[in-house]
């Protein structure tokens, strides 16, 4: 795993929590895509790289990079078309119609107008079991954040967890938890609080 950033949603100093995991046969996964990613990717030349992709909510820290995205794979990279993969087809139309429709919608080409959707740019997966060759499968499960909105994390079976953004705690018996965590308490707290998770049993923790 190479972090791309561990900073909260209003933290540009340590950028958005995302990061890559590298396979075989030029495989990379991009988990998470939010605002300061598709930057720091461009500069450093890795977005050409990755082929694969996965979101853990709709939140701008998590998905305001996707429309950069989208146009550097489509203009720049002339039509590469990465995996995106979504648990289900409720969290794809949410993100299309929610968050992605109006900046990525409207399209043309040799100046015919045409309306463009979610596969015109990713390769859409569904399923909250994922299986991609050369790289560790994941499952994605649902998580609470904020009330009503689709949040999942990422578990990968080789037994790293990622809890995405979320008020629950670890998952026991993983290999290395890397967990949503605040440092104070709101009175309406959508993420764990460094408070709570002090207070996990030894075994855990």
């Amino acid at each position: 795993m190479e972090w791309l950033g561990v900073g909260a949603g209003l933290n540009h100093r340590l950028g958005n929590t995302a990061f890559l995991v590298r396979g075989t046969g030029n495989r990379t996964l991009l988990v998470d895509c939010g605002f300061t990613v598709t930057p720091k990717l461009i500069k450093s030349g890795e977005v050409k790289s990755i082929t694969d992709l996965v979101l853990t909510h709709a939140h701008a820290d998590h998905i305001g990079g996707v429309e950069i995205f989208a146009f550097y794979n489509r203009f720049v990279m002339k039509g590469k078309r990465p995996n995106l993969y979504v648990p289900d087809e409720l969290f794809a139309e949410y993100l299309w119609n929610r968050s992605l429709r109006g900046g990525l919608e409207k399209q043309q080409k040799q100046g015919v107008p045409f309306n463009a959707t979610l596969e015109t740019y990713f390769k859409v997966h569904v399923g909250k079991h994922v299986r991609i060759p050369g790289l560790p499968s994941f499952d994605l499960f649902g998580t609470p954040h904020v009330l009503g909105m689709l949040a999942y994390g990422v578990h990968f079976l080789n037994g790293v967890f990622y809890s995405g953004d979320t008020t629950s705690m670890p998952r026991p018996h993983a290999l290395a938890n890397f967990h949503d965590c605040q440092y104070f308490d709101t009175e309406d707290d959508v993420h764990a609080t460094f408070e709570r998770l002090r207070a996990l049993p030894a075994d855990i923790k």
